[in-house]
């Protein structure tokens, strides 16, 4: 009897045994498991702007100055060929922005589709054999966005900034510009859907 009564309690331990050493085992490789979840999970500055105010005023200057990034780009380039129309000249553009469709593409990194194009219409540029040249651009007064005079919030799914004094008394009575930011669907990243204020409308109208 004292054999039987043995053997059973040498059993249970083995069995206890078993099933702690496998779990110990799955703790070993959930911590991956975890990490890669957590990996998947991580958002970057863009895809959520709010927990980054610093990279979401980055992200509204670059936006501001987009077509900064497009005049460089043309001034920058060696060799370029220019052209004069009607007292205007052109100069040409890379070849990686050389067409309308990589230039929109270009914009659509910080603004949505509608608005790119909106952007694109108001630049002065000519088609040369399928080529886009742009205008040399004439003095202008950039915004000013900061963290003193930007705010940023949620309205629901969308992200709102406000900036205000965002240029010189003299060049706009109505200071403030508010934008809009919502999730692209293919990207998942956000873009800004509406740009609202007078300060520099007329591009986006």
């Amino acid at each position: 009897m004292k054999r039987v009564i043995a053997l059973l309690s040498f059993l249970l331990l083995v069995g206890c045994t078993g099933e702690h050493g496998e779990i110990k085992l799955k703790s070993i490789t959930n911590p991956k498991n975890l990490h890669e979840k957590k990996k998947k999970e991580k958002v970057s500055a863009i895809d959520n702007p709010t927990y980054h105010k610093q990279d979401m005023l980055l992200f509204l200057n670059r936006a501001e100055r987009v077509v900064e990034d497009l005049h460089f780009a043309a001034a920058s380039m060696p060799d370029a060929k220019t052209v004069k129309e009607d007292g205007v000249t052109y100069r040409q553009m890379p070849k990686h922005l050389e067409t309308k469709e990589a230039i929109i593409k270009h914009i659509s990194r910080y603004w949505s589709k509608p608005l790119a194009e909106k952007i694109y219409n108001h630049l002065h540029t000519t088609v040369v054999k399928d080529k886009v040249y742009i205008a040399i651009p004439y003095p202008d007064f950039p915004m000013v966005i900061s963290g003193k005079n930007t705010t940023i919030k949620n309205e629901g799914k969308d992200v709102v900034a406000v900036v205000t004094d965002a240029t010189l008394p003299q060049f706009a009575s109505d200071r403030t510009v508010t934008y809009r930011l919502v999730k692209d669907k293919k990207t998942h990243k956000y873009e800004i859907s509406k740009r609202s204020g007078a300060y520099k409308k007329e591009i986006f109208e």
